[in-house]
């Protein structure tokens, strides 16, 4: 897809609850690096033996972190005089991403103030790489002009001749223009669509991670009685209780009628989600205590829970605990 520009895979959050170090070891003959968003997670790659550069997102906040980040070995993002000025401090070398302020209000250095800050930095000696990094604000949304706006106040300042970087997994897909030095893998490295209009739909998205539960019980519920959402049975209805709730990650807030799937087909939540469980109507259907259930993965789009819930894929994917026991299938 960007095979003309270094590729980071985002490991961003647990690698989107897919877990850290296996995705990253994973990964490590595909990939010219890692993007995270915590100096805990750098570290963690750095103990767990991972040598490629990595990005550090979040900028350091204290001038000893910016140390940490040198002795790692890291690539880090600055902006401010803060930065300029723990940079002057540090004991070793370290490679720096300016964030450009593209134009629509987001943190960072101002186009028109970025080739002062450019000097600046190449008066560091510790400085030993500048490059730009900027992010669209609406890449997902393929056809809002803001993104060529963008892009335009990134290239007035290619006369400086330095890497640069604006493109995550949407950028990827719907820009291969605004590809530059580096893009940064996000959702799509994890096979999930990242577009919101239908030009996406065309890509063959492969979900890397398929959450299950099983079904604990099986309770039925005579026509005339009250359901657990308040409503009176209009049927004998069936209900399945399946061992999964939000102290595991699932959205509390997930609206009646969001789909799992058991045994090929959809059901649709019938009450309010409980600590450690669901309760799914399956009236009608040979639904039995053992079966396994699907909340989002193979067989079942994470977008269309996220849709139903109100969210995002990635925060779904962010809120999955450590209640949840993770299985890596394949080499």
């Amino acid at each position: 897809m960007s095979p003309n520009s270094l590729v980071y895979a985002n490991l961003t959050g647990n690698a989107y609850g897919h877990g850290l170090l296996p995705v990253a070891n994973g990964l490590i003959s595909s990939v010219d690096g890692f993007m995270v968003g915590y100096l805990e997670e750098a570290l963690q790659l750095r103990q767990g033996g991972v040598l490629l550069p990595i990005l550090l997102r979040q900028p350091p906040i204290t001038a000893q972190a910016c140390q940490q980040c040198s002795d790692l070995g890291l690539e880090i993002v600055v902006y401010s005089l803060a930065h300029l000025a723990w940079l002057g401090g540090l004991s070793g070398s370290i490679s720096v991403w300016i964030q450009v302020d593209t134009g629509q209000g987001q943190p960072g250095c101002r186009v028109q103030d970025v080739p002062a800050f450019v000097s600046q930095l190449r008066k560091c000696r510790q400085v030993s790489q500048i490059q730009l990094f900027s992010e669209f604000c609406c890449a997902a949304l393929p056809t809002d002009p803001r993104n060529d706006a963008q892009q335009k106040a990134l290239d007035t300042l290619s006369a400086m001749k330095l890497p640069w970087s604006i493109s995550d997994s949407a950028g990827i897909i719907t820009r291969p223009h605004s590809h530059g030095y580096m893009v940064r893998m996000g959702l799509v490295l994890y096979g999930v669509n990242p577009l919101k209009e239908s030009c996406g739909t065309a890509w063959p998205f492969q979900p890397v991670m398929t959450l299950q539960s099983t079904v604990v019980d099986c309770v039925t519920i005579p026509m005339g009685e009250s359901l657990p959402n308040g409503r009176i049975a209009i049927q004998d209805s069936q209900l399945a209780v399946i061992g999964l709730g939000y102290a595991d990650g699932y959205p509390g807030l997930a609206q009646l009628g969001t789909p799992v799937v058991i045994k090929g087909k959809k059901w649709p939540l019938l009450a309010a989600v409980g600590v450690n469980t669901l309760l799914v109507d399956v009236t009608a259907s040979d639904v039995a205590i053992g079966d396994t259930v699907t909340l989002w993965g193979t067989g079942l789009a994470i977008n269309e829970v996220g849709e139903h819930c109100g969210t995002s894929c990635q925060e779904l994917l962010y809120k999955i605990t450590a209640r949840v026991k993770l299985k890596y299938l394949g080499s």
